[in-house]
């Protein structure tokens, strides 16, 4: 396994893929980053010396933003770019530890279908939590709890209405004169 610290693209080719994905959010940018995974780790001598790790480098996706995933820098790493694998019928990734993959357009449909799919599943979250709500809304109606809330919520919107005084529908009568 070399130990890849300078990129291995050219900027062109990087720069193509940076426009593309820009299309789909103008804060996507791809930076090299040579120490993205280690593949031998580091040391000392029996005379004390350090034997410094050797890293191999990957691209990565990130996103400038005000809310990096880390305070020292001013971006969010979204993934680093490795061989994808299957992880359902439906969905790729790209694990982070992956074997090194070159940038190109298959990187920019990637992350759109993964945009795709996680939009899909977000509106599906929301249906189910809808869903969910809707059962509960209709249980607590079939108890009876909701005739309840709502005569209970007339009864304080007509008393406080009233200028922040108690009307005739407010339960507790104060008597002042003592």
């Amino acid at each position: 396994m070399s130990n890849r610290s300078d990129p291995p693209q050219s900027g062109e080719d990087v720069q193509q893929v940076v426009e593309a994905l820009q299309v789909l959010d103008p804060l996507l940018d791809i930076r090299w980053e040579p120490r993205a995974k280690m593949v031998k780790r580091g040391g000392y001598t029996a005379t004390g010396q350090v034997i410094e790790p050797e890293y191999d480098g990957r691209w990565e996706v990130v996103r400038y933003d005000a809310f990096g995933t880390a305070r020292w820098r001013p971006y969010t790493r979204i993934c680093f770019v490795t061989e994808k694998v299957k992880v359902c019928p439906d969905l790729w990734a790209m694990p982070a530890n992956g074997a090194y993959a070159p940038l190109g357009t298959w990187l920019v449909e990637f992350m759109r279908q993964a945009d795709q799919w996680n939009q899909e599943q977000a509106r599906q979250r929301s249906a189910d939590l809808d869903a969910l709500n809707a059962r509960l809304e209709a249980q607590r109606m079939a108890d009876g709890a909701d005739g309840i809330e709502e005569a209970a919520s007339k009864q304080y919107h007509a008393g406080t209405k009233a200028g922040g005084g108690v009307s005739d529908l407010h339960p507790v009568t104060i008597d002042l004169s003592h």
